[in-house]
C-alpha cells in the first residue's frame, strides 16, 4: 500500500498545481453521494504526469441528482469536459431494512440521471461502480449499473473493488472521518480510484486506441484465462505486440496470430518506441498491460493499463471527451429536479426556540457555511433576540433517503411593517431537497401574519456562501411582498465590514 507520507506529498503537490489552473487542458466534476474531495489531489497529479493540465471542480456533498437534473447547477454552469459520479447505497437511503429492489430503484435513477445531464451537457461520463465491502451493496446491484450504461456512447466504468483490491477492512474505511465529514474512505482508497479514473481520462482524450503490448514475460503476470479474455476485447484494426519467451515450444493460445513478438532480454523502453512509430507516432494511443513496467510507460509517453481493467470503448475527437454516436433509448427524457424533489418526501418539523435556545442556534450556525445569512455579529444577534416580535426557530429535515437532523433555522422580526431576515442557515446535508424554496414561503408566512408589507434581508459574503447569495438574487419568490436585499462583505477574521448594497424588488 502507497506510504502515508508518499500521499501527503501528492496532495502537497496539487495544492501547489491547482494554485495556477491558467490553461488547463480539461474540466472534470466529481459527484459523489459521499464528500468526493479527496479524490482531487490524487487525480489532478495522475493527470499532470500523464501531461494533462485539469480543473477539477467538486460538487457539493449527496447532491448527484440535483446538480445533474439542474442545467443551472454550479455543475451545469462549469460545462466540464469530464463528469465522475460515484454513488453509494449508504447515501442513497438505504437501511437494514430496504429491500434490494428499492436499492436498484434508487441506483439506476441516479446513473440515468447522470447520464442524461452527460448527454445534455455533451460531457464524458465515467461511473464508479461501489465496492461490495460498502454496506447494502451486493453483485446484483453491481450488475444493474453496469447494464444500465452498457454500450452508451461516452460512458465508462470504474470498478472500486479492482481498485482496492488486497485491501481489509481496516484499510479501507474510516469510521470516525465518516461520520464527521461524510468522508468514508481512507486515503489510500481515494488514490488507487483516482488512478483508474486517470487511466480512463488520458485513454479516452488520446484518440483511437492505436496498439496493445502486453508484457507477458512479467513474473507477476496473471493467468491465461484472464489474457484471453482482454484479446477477445481488442478491435482487429488495433496493432499487438506480446513480449513472451520466445523459446516455447507452442504458442499459447489466448495470443493472435497477428501479434508482433517480443524478446523479452531486450529493452522494453526502446521495443515501444519503436512500436509506437508503427502505430502512427502518439504514444497515449498504445497501451501497456504490465504490472511492473511503470517506468517505461512514463519515459514513452504510453498509456499503462491493467489486465483487470476493460478496454475503453469511448473515442472521441477534439479533446477526446465530447461524446458523439447514438445514446440508450431509455434514457430520452427526465422527471427532471421538481420530480426528483417531490419523490424525496421531505418533512420539515420546526421547533421554536425562543431567546433561550440561542447556544443551539450557535452551534448549528457554526456547522453552516454554504447556505448562511445575515450578519451575524454578537451585538446584531442580540438586538434581534430582543425585538418583541422575534422568531428564533430550529428545523429537523428528513426524507427518504435518511434523517438530517437539525438542519436549518432561521432568525426573524417584525418592526413596524417590515419583516427583517437576520439568519437564515441551511446545512449542506438539507440543501437541493427543495428545503430552500418551503422556508422561504415560511418566512413569507410569518411576516404577513405580523402585519408586514416588506421583508429586508441583510446578508455578509463570506467568501464560503455563494449558494445562498445566488438564491437570494435569482429567487423572485417572495409571495408578492416587497424585497430588499443587503448584501455586503466581511472578513470576520480581521473584525472589517463592507457596506452593503441594496436590491429593491417591488411586489415579486
Amino acid at each position: 500500500m502507497t506510504a502515508a507520507s508518499d500521499l501527503l506529498s501528492i496532495r502537497s503537490r496539487w495544492r501547489e498545481l491547482s494554485a495556477d489552473d491558467a490553461g488547463a487542458a480539461l474540466s472534470i466534476a466529481l459527484l459523489g453521494s459521499y464528500t468526493i474531495d479527496p479524490i482531487a489531489p490524487y487525480l489532478g497529479v495522475d493527470l499532470h504526469d500523464a501531461g494533462i493540465r485539469v480543473d477539477i471542480s467538486v460538487a457539493p456533498f449527496n447532491r448527484i441528482v440535483q446538480e445533474c437534473a439542474d442545467d443551472s447547477s454550479a455543475t451545469a454552469h462549469k460545462r466540464p469536459h469530464a463528469m465522475v459520479v460515484s454513488p453509494r447505497v449508504q447515501e442513497l437511503g438505504w437501511t437494514a431494512g430496504s429491500t434490494a429492489e428499492e436499492t436498484g430503484e434508487a441506483l439506476v435513477a441516479l446513473v440515468d440521471t447522470a447520464v442524461r445531464a452527460a448527454q445534455r451537457w455533451e460531457a464524458a461520463l465515467i461511473v464508479v461502480v461501489p465496492m461490495l465491502a460498502d454496506a447494502g451493496m451486493s453483485p446484483h446491484l453491481q450488475t444493474l449499473i453496469r447494464d444500465r450504461i452498457a454500450g452508451l456512447a461516452g460512458v465508462d466504468i470504474v470498478e472500486a473493488d479492482d481498485a482496492v483490491a488486497g485491501l481489509d477492512d481496516a484499510e479501507l474505511f474510516h469510521p470516525a472521518l465518516y461520520e464527521f465529514a461524510k468522508i468514508p474512505f481512507r486515503e489510500a482508497v481515494f488514490a488507487r480510484i483516482a488512478a483508474r479514473i486517470a487511466r480512463v481520462l488520458v485513454c479516452r482524450r488520446a484518440g483511437p486506441i492505436t496498439g496493445l503490448v502486453v508484457d507477458g514475460a512479467s513474473p507477476a503476470w496473471p493467468s491465461a484465462a484472464e489474457a484471453e479474455a482482454l484479446m477477445n476485447t481488442v478491435p482487429a484494426e488495433v496493432r499487438i505486440a506480446v513480449r513472451y519467451d520466445a523459446t516455447y515450444a507452442s504458442v499459447p493460445p489466448w495470443i493472435p496470430a497477428r501479434s508482433e513478438w517480443w524478446d523479452p532480454e531486450s529493452s522494453l523502453s526502446d521495443q515501444l518506441g519503436g512500436f509506437v512509430r508503427r502505430c502512427g507516432g502518439h504514444p497515449a494511443g498504445v497501451l501497456l498491460v504490465s504490472p511492473e513496467a511503470k517506468e517505461a510507460a512514463i519515459a514513452t509517453g504510453v498509456t499503462p493499463w491493467s489486465i483487470d481493467e476493460p478496454l475503453p470503448s469511448y473515442r472521441g475527437s477534439g479533446t477526446g471527451l465530447r461524446p458523439s454516436g447514438p445514446a440508450a433509448a431509455e434514457m430520452a427524457g427526465s422527471d427532471g429536479l421538481a420530480g426528483y424533489i417531490e419523490s424525496l418526501d421531505v418533512r420539515i418539523v420546526p421547533s421554536r426556540l425562543g431567546a433561550g435556545g440561542l447556544p443551539t442556534f450557535k452551534d448549528l450556525l457554526r456547522k453552516t457555511a454554504e447556505f448562511s445569512l445575515g450578519p451575524l455579529s454578537g451585538q446584531r444577534l442580540l438586538e434581534a433576540l430582543s425585538a418583541v416580535r422575534m422568531s428564533l426557530e430550529v428545523f429537523e429535515i428528513s426524507d427518504r433517503m435518511g434523517a438530517y437532523g437539525r438542519a436549518a433555522a432561521w432568525l426573524l422580526r417584525a418592526d413596524r411593517q417590515t419583516c427583517h431576515v437576520d439568519a437564515f442557515l441551511i446545512t449542506c446535508p438539507a440543501l437541493g431537497r427543495g428545503v430552500e424554496a418551503r422556508l422561504q414561503r415560511e418566512i413569507v408566512r410569518w411576516a404577513k401574519e405580523q402585519g408586514c408589507v416588506r421583508i429586508v434581508v441583510a446578508a455578509e459574503d463570506t467568501g464560503r456562501n455563494g449558494a445562498a447569495l445566488a438564491y437570494l438574487r435569482d429567487n423572485d419568490d417572495w409571495g408578492g411582498m416587497d424585497i430588499t436585499l443587503h448584501i455586503g462583505t466581511s472578513d470576520r477574521r480581521a473584525g472589517v465590514s463592507a457596506a452593503a448594497p441594496s436590491t429593491h424588488r417591488s411586489g415579486v
